[in-house]
């Protein structure tokens, strides 16, 4: 019975990811890229999927195949560490000719793996020169590494997500709040865009002076001209303009840097990198805007006690079946319920990251007061139903995963990689999302088996003697995860934050620095978005139906 509905759940699962990567992948991402998203995805969600029923095996001491568990764990190792790093560096190459862009991606994976063996085997000489071992197993060692590098990136995240989400939540706690919030988001983002737009422009200009000295070589001209060609014509004009203007006026006009063929691929690679972060911002911007737009409605029809119902000069009301009930629903949702329900998740969510923290913490004095084991043992004692048992598993699994994914989304290193519907999200962040994402699946698997104190489940069996390798084993893996508690705090007084500005290193900073002065910016962006949607939509003719995210899809298509 249980393995009929594993095998509906996958079907399930495949059928949804289809759904997922025809509805958010956009029409430059190449049907290969698209195929490897689609099976990581899958795989990772068939794992954590199948994690509940390996328990349950487990628990009932009912004979084991490692099998499934076997297949889905190698599959993630060979997309994790080999197949996604080889196709993000031939994505990101800058080279036209195919031959040379794999060229260049097979030395650039070549230069990866060699440092990552570089490093396992001067791993393996302090090991064996400080005595620690006798005889290594090469695959019981790489699976510790792997397994060991996973609980870190999710411990990390963890720590960052345990104080960043219910901060983030309290300071849209209410819909003035909120607003607030968006206002400062978006001037933030739009002082991102106006740099990156910026480094983009200076770039472009080293391309425009090449293209108008060089005479011979067709091949360094055939790459300005893309490079021009594919940047949006509203940028590539305003700089050859900006160059006229320098040229005719006494201005000094910028000196043609020294280049050569390698030298021009390297700046079209830095082009393409830019022109992408800039697009994915766009999309964010979008999002954000759209937010701000329906809260100002939510606000302003908040007095509406008459109609119960939001009004807006942009977004049309609920039609059709049971219209006046559903648009009377959403006005309470927002004006009244919403609030309430937020203080409600932030008081779950704290609880569960206090069960979580002190269940991670317990890994390191004594597993036996870990919390998550006690529950764990409550269910087996009180012969709780298997199907609430996977609930349950599932439902913390999934909170975990959530959690350790959240951070790498606003981590400032990860630009502006995210998940942007209506056809908006590139390859780029596609691959991002999928690298890390199988290289955590496993070891947040492996974690939660040491919350809950429990062995020789499939994935024991597949990892095999790892707790066994010294430092990279139980040595790590019970003892790492302690350092949540300082984590924790260091994010909370954001006493990490002020480390990393004070040496400089801003772009490894996880939560932005709440400005109250780019509130008022942010409202002049919001409010001459707003004026150009309205006059837009009023110039249009009356039957026309506004969908809710129809200016979104014309702002993309227009910029």
């Amino acid at each position: 019975m249980q393995e009929e509905q594993l095998y509906t759940q996958f079907i399930v699962l495949s059928i949804f990811f289809i759904y997922f990567i025809y509805s958010y992948s956009n029409k430059e991402v190449s049907y290969f890229v698209q195929l490897i998203t689609y099976v990581s995805l899958f795989v990772c969600f068939s794992q954590l999927l199948y994690f509940p029923q390996d328990l349950s095996l487990n628990i009932n001491n009912l004979e084991q195949t490692s099998n499934i568990t076997f297949s889905l764990y190698w599959t993630l190792q060979l997309l994790s560490w080999l197949i996604i790093p080889i196709l993000q560096s031939y994505q990101q190459s800058g080279y036209l000719d195919q031959q040379k862009k794999w060229q260049s991606t097979v030395k650039k994976s070549g230069t990866y793996f060699i440092l990552l063996i570089s490093i396992v085997l001067g791993f393996i000489y302090v090991l064996y020169a400080w005595q620690l071992i006798d005889n290594l197993d090469i695959f019981a060692f790489l699976k510790a590494l792997s397994n060991s590098s996973g609980i870190f990136q999710i411990i990390v995240m963890l720590s960052y997500s345990l104080v960043a989400i219910p901060k983030a939540q309290l300071k849209t706690i209410n819909n003035d709040m909120h607003l607030k919030y968006i206002y400062f988001k978006v001037a933030q983002l739009k002082q991102d865009q106006q740099s990156s737009l910026q480094n983009l422009l200076d770039l472009l200009q080293k391309i425009v002076l090449i293209k108008n000295v060089e005479r011979d070589n067709l091949e360094i001209l055939d790459y300005c001209e893309n490079v021009i060609n594919f940047i949006p014509e509203a940028i590539s004009t305003q700089v050859i303009q900006e160059l006229r203007n320098a040229k005719q006026s006494s201005l000094k006009s910028s000196p043609v840097p020294e280049y050569n063929f390698e030298y021009i691929v390297e700046l079209r690679t830095q082009i393409k990198h830019l022109l992408g972060e800039i697009k994915r911002s766009r999309n964010s911007m979008n999002l954000l805007l759209r937010e701000a737009f329906w809260v100002q409605d939510v606000i302003n029809s908040q007095y509406n006690l008459e109609d119960q119902q939001i009004f807006s000069s942009i977004y049309r009301p609920h039609r059709g079946w049971m219209a006046e009930l559903r648009n009377t629903l959403q006005w309470y949702w927002y004006i009244q319920w919403k609030s309430q329900m937020k203080i409600v998740w932030i008081v779950l969510f704290y609880i569960i990251s206090l069960i979580i923290l002190e269940s991670e913490v317990s890994l390191f004095y004594d597993k036996q007061y870990s919390a998550l084991a006690y529950i764990f043992n409550m269910f087996q004692q009180y012969q709780i139903d298997v199907f609430y048992l996977h609930i349950f598993i599932l439902a913390l699994i999934f909170f975990m995963l959530f959690q350790s994914q959240y951070g790498l989304f606003k981590n400032k290193i990860s630009g502006f990689y995210g998940l942007y519907s209506n056809n908006n999200t590139d390859a780029g962040s596609l691959l991002f999302i999928c690298v890390n994402l199988t290289r955590t699946t496993v070891p947040l698997c492996y974690n939660f088996l040491d919350m809950i104190n429990v062995k020789n489940t499939q994935i024991n069996n597949v990892l095999g003697d790892v707790e066994n390798i010294p430092i990279l084993g139980k040595h790590f893996t019970l003892t790492f995860p302690a350092v949540m508690v300082v984590l924790v705090l260091l994010h909370y007084l954001n006493f990490y934050n002020r480390i990393l500005n004070l040496i400089g290193l801003q772009v490894f900073k996880f939560s932005e620095d709440f400005n109250q002065q780019l509130i008022g910016e942010g409202f002049g962006i919001v409010r001459e978005a707003r004026m150009e949607e309205e006059g837009k939509i009023h110039s249009q003719p009356q039957h026309v139906e506004i969908d809710r995210s129809s200016y979104f899809i014309r702002l993309i298509d227009k910029e």
